[in-house]
């Protein structure tokens, strides 16, 4: 959860690092905006301004034009997505429908590619490193250890306990251990920048 100024910048760029946007080219920013990068930009100054205690009473203008601006996104982009859900450093692949329920808690460095439902009543802990492949449901009231992927079109609805394991299928079985997704290049060199970003601003 986001606590201040610091935490907030740093979500952002954690975000940005892990997704390839910190590499786009001034003039494709100018006249292609990037509706993704966008999302998560607004996400996060908006978790700051929910979170935070304000002593200025006008605070709550700026609440107001990101709490939109964050919901008009949310429509564009395909997401459904409540505040402090994300942990830093998620990477969402593509538009399309994303479903998660503001009961859920979910990991730092989670990549999630499109049609992915996290949804019904139950509340979930999911772990970090955690790749959800295209057209994922994680059902009842399920935990997830780190650094588990998940394979598409599968339904995971008991707990996963042990961590760095592939999983696929309806209802999803184990296939085998596997590192996490972020190891593999280019992924990891974009996440030992975020770990040494997250050391030198001391962010927990």
């Amino acid at each position: 959860m986001i606590s201040s100024y610091k935490e907030m910048r740093f979500y952002i760029k954690a975000d940005a690092i892990m997704c390839g946007f910190d590499n786009i080219p001034f003039k494709k920013r100018i006249f292609h905006p990037n509706k993704r990068k966008e999302f998560l930009r607004v996400l996060r100054i908006t978790e700051w301004l929910s979170n935070c205690k304000w002593k200025h009473p006008w605070m709550w203008i700026p609440y107001l034009f990101y709490s939109r601006k964050y919901e008009k996104l949310s429509y564009i982009c395909g997401y459904n997505i409540p505040y402090n859900v994300l942990g830093y450093g998620t990477n969402l692949a593509h538009h399309g429908s994303c479903v998660i329920n503001g009961a859920n808690s979910i990991g730092n460095y989670c990549a999630i590619m499109n049609n992915v439902c996290i949804a019904d009543a139950h509340p979930k802990k999911i772990g970090n490193g955690i790749y959800f492949a295209t057209n994922v449901v994680i059902a009842k009231e399920t935990n997830i250890a780190n650094g588990v992927k998940i394979s598409a079109n599968s339904l995971v609805n008991k707990s996963i306990e042990k961590e760095n394991t592939l999983y696929g299928g309806t209802p999803a079985i184990y296939l085998k251990d596997t590192e996490p997704w972020y190891y593999e290049q280019p992924w990891y060199d974009r996440y030992r920048r975020c770990e040494e970003l997250r050391i030198k601003k001391r962010i927990q």
